[in-house]
């Protein structure tokens, strides 16, 4: 995927613009968005990983009335990806190698955090025509001691085709595991991660909806039947009197 749009003859354009807006209401605890919008969550998240970040047109609506519980849902029927300037109908990584787009995504999920040391998040969307996916994560912090902390953690995917199929069947169980082993300012981890079906673990095209541990920048290893491996080691250079710098380095293998 080019990183700007392109002029005829495949030559890349001096510049390009884009523009957009969204209104926002809220009473009490309860937030209503409509126009462009920039969403993050495990079954719809745009891209960002250009100057100009992937936005969706529809709306969304939030509450927090209960302390730790976050409630969201909405409706969106255009995307405008980071390398072009207009919008365009919604389709899936895979989905966009056949040309089939959805005339709209559905959503709504609870994502958890009023638990000490305890995350969890639980999402359901529709891909109209195209996918039904449900996603569920857990994660838990155990501290050993000043020092020492163990962090387990899940996250699965289910994706099932519903109403005209347009991508054909799809009966997709994609999870990740990992283990986390902190001691002062150092952390390793380790990580499996299997996809369980005939297609490949799909997501919203150019957008980075996939929320699992060997998601990397150049492959997420998330063909069919794909079982992939990760082990990484974190530094936090805090512990040098350098707060805010960090460093990683990790080796991920899929067959």
């Amino acid at each position: 995927t080019s990183i700007l749009p392109s002029e005829p003859g495949d030559k890349s354009r001096h510049a390009f613009s884009t523009a957009g807006g969204a209104i926002k209401l809220k009473g009490f605890d309860t937030e209503l968005k409509a126009g462009d919008l920039f969403l993050t969550n495990p079954v719809i998240a745009g891209g960002e990983t250009r100057m100009l970040p992937q936005t969706f047109r529809g709306f969304a609506l939030s509450n927090t009335s209960i302390d730790g519980l976050m409630l969201e849902g909405g409706q969106v029927s255009f995307t405008k990806p980071y390398n072009q300037s207009g919008h365009r109908r919604i389709d899936t990584y895979y989905g966009d190698l056949q040309g089939e787009k959805s005339k709209h995504l559905n959503w709504a999920g609870a994502s958890w955090s009023g638990t000490e040391n305890v995350t969890a998040n639980l999402y359901a969307a529709e891909l109209k025509d195209i996918w039904n996916q449900y996603y569920a994560d857990f994660d838990y912090t155990y501290v050993v001691n000043d020092l020492v902390s163990l962090n387990p953690g899940v996250h699965f995917y289910h994706t099932q085709d519903t109403g005209q199929s347009l991508l054909g069947k799809i009966d997709n169980n994609t999870y990740s595991v990992h283990f986390t082993v902190a001691a002062g300012h150092h952390s390793v981890t380790a990580a499996y991660q299997r996809v369980n079906g005939n297609t490949p673990f799909d997501y919203i095209n150019l957008g980075d909806s996939i929320y699992l541990d060997n998601s990397r920048m150049y492959s997420d290893f998330n063909a069919p039947n794909e079982r992939s491996w990760k082990l990484q080691y974190d530094y936090d250079f805090a512990g040098l009197g350098v707060p805010g710098l960090t460093s990683s380095v990790s080796y991920s293998r899929g067959e």
